[in-house]
């Protein structure tokens, strides 16, 4: 068992090597992981939806190492800018 502390800022890299930066979120549903939530924008996703990072779900986590979470090369699972901004400008009401 790994406590969620543990994965918090912890870098992300795909099993081919790439880099996708370090947690900020993790999200868990039904008592259970659900997702990840890194990369250079994670942090900015916390106050706006979908402005960019990766959310990666947690089937496609390979390995927990000591120093850092490997994922799948195919987590294919970066967020969609249009999305967050028709949501902000719905929330202004344009």
């Amino acid at each position: 068992m790994i406590r969620s502390v543990a994965l918090q800022g912890r870098p992300v890299i795909t099993e081919a090597g790439k880099r996708l930066g370090h947690v900020y979120e993790i999200h868990i549903q039904d008592g259970e992981v659900a997702t990840l939530t890194c990369g250079g924008r994670g942090l900015l996703q916390r106050f706006w939806p979908s402005r960019g990072g990766h959310t990666i779900r947690w089937s496609k986590v390979r390995r927990i190492g000591e120093k850092e979470i490997v994922v799948a090369d195919d987590f294919a699972s970066r967020a969609s800018p249009t999305k967050g901004k028709a949501a902000a400008s719905a929330k202004r009401g344009r």
